[in-house]
């Protein structure tokens, strides 16, 4: 008896749990095949090409962290910058987010690379930060852009390892 073509949608989810907890360097055709029991050929006959599937998995991951955060933080506007900045680098350090962290560092590192991230996903999932930032900020869109600016550089320098200088920064920051 033949196997049942699998669902993109279970496929998707599959595959975005697989990048979630490898990286993209693992986002190779045959290892994401086998993540969720198919064939490569599958895969491209369901996403019509490695670009489109990573495109989808990447957006699928960045609407789940999207969904998780919404969880953690309402939306809500806040009093000020300074506790939406604090809100979120707090949120960014647990642990179930860290991984998506370590991914949002793998796009940014990899969409200048030639075949590394396809055109358009990193800013696509820069968006739907920037988006939710917006729905939290005090002064709108006006003031989330470069707030998120503030939180993207906190972040960096959190993954190098210098967590005291950024919990300083957040403490100082204008209430």
């Amino acid at each position: 008896m033949p196997r049942p073509k699998p669902d993109r949608d279970a496929l998707l989810e599959g595959l975005a749990d697989h990048v979630l907890a490898h990286g993209l360097a693992a986002a190779s055709l045959r290892p994401l095949a086998a993540s969720v029991g198919t064939s490569d050929r599958m895969l491209i006959y369901h996403f019509g090409s490695k670009d489109a599937l990573i495109a989808a998995i990447l957006e699928r991951l960045a609407r789940r962290m999207a969904t998780g955060l919404d969880a953690a933080l309402p939306a809500q506007v806040l009093p000020c910058e300074a506790d939406l900045i604090a809100a979120v680098i707090a949120l960014m350090r647990a642990p179930e987010v860290r991984p998506f962290m370590g991914l949002w560092f793998d796009i940014l590192s990899m969409s200048r690379h030639a075949g590394g991230i396809p055109d358009g996903v990193g800013l696509a999932i820069f968006d739907i930060f920037r988006d939710w930032i917006t729905r939290r900020h005090p002064d709108g869109l006006a003031g989330s852009e470069r707030t998120l600016a503030l939180i993207e550089g906190l972040l960096v320098i959190d993954a190098a390892g210098a967590s005291g200088m950024v919990d300083r920064v957040v403490a100082a920051l204008p209430r």
